[in-house]
């Protein structure tokens, strides 16, 4: 049975100025998983103190779920729950959420100069500007990234490590920040092998993109790449359940608190 999604809160716009912490800020990139079309239920509605989020008009608010800049969709992602667990692992610290993701978009939208028909943004030029933005109140630790659903086929799958790859080399350069830590969300495994007419299909193409993300493992700087097991959507296929989404942003949040040990 699908999740019903509870309606978004009122915003508190605040000033990073007046934050005695220091202020870690993570990039949330890719697509619908990652922008939130997960049901949000009453424990995701609890603000804290330490989370910030990087609105549509630039300014830093308290972060509410949705965090969402793409559309004005109800829906969570793994954002929430990674910042969350970042700022329990560490309260010396405040962290500032860049959403940046945009539902539907193929990883050749993720490009300079790419235009999304659909929502009249430019994915990647956007998050550049918005990224560059935030950071004149903190610092950039991190990309978080969840994509591929959309390259699930012979064109997208092929060539996806390569495009991925270069990604990963322009937030780098664009952002002037060498070896910025990057994270991968896999393709999960509904996603992955289906149950068609009751019998268990596996869809090559998601299996392409996932040993793509898992490739660039063995040639890339502070790169990593997460998944679960276990995950479930909600009720459509294709986008994650709550339950699997929190999961997700924690599995993030441990991938990037395993950078700053190194």
């Amino acid at each position: 049975m699908a999740q019903t999604s509870i309606s978004p809160r009122v915003r508190e716009v605040v000033n990073p100025a007046n934050q005695s912490r220091e202020i870690h800020l993570y990039l949330l990139a890719g697509q619908s998983n990652m922008a939130g079309s997960s049901p949000i239920e009453q424990s995701d509605t609890i603000p804290h103190n330490r989370i910030l989020r990087f609105n549509r008009d630039g300014q830093w608010e308290i972060a509410k779920e949705p965090l969402r800049v793409d559309k004005n969709i109800v829906g969570m992602g793994p954002g929430l729950s990674f910042a969350r667990e970042l700022v329990n692992r560490d309260t010396s610290i405040i962290v500032g959420l860049i959403p940046a993701a945009v539902g539907g978009t193929s990883i050749r939208l993720w490009e300079p100069g790419a235009f999304d028909t659909k929502t009249k943004l430019y994915p990647y030029d956007q998050a550049i500007d918005r990224a560059l933005s935030a950071m004149r109140s903190g610092e950039l630790k991190g990309i978080i990234w969840n994509q591929g659903e959309s390259d699930c086929n012979e064109n997208g799958s092929i060539g996806y490590q390569q495009k991925l790859n270069e990604l990963i080399e322009r937030f780098r350069k664009d952002l002037a920040v060498d070896n910025l830590p990057f994270v991968a969300g896999l393709l999960s495994k509904f996603k992955v092998v289906k149950k068609v007419q009751g019998k268990r299909e596996v869809n090559i193409y998601a299996q392409a993109v996932n040993g793509a993300m898992l490739d660039l493992k063995d040639s890339v700087k502070n790169y990593e790449v997460v998944g679960l097991k276990n995950a479930k959507d909600k009720g459509d296929g294709t986008h994650l359940d709550s339950k699997s989404a929190r999961a997700l942003g924690i599995k993030y949040a441990k991938a990037i608190l395993k950078f700053k040990k190194q």
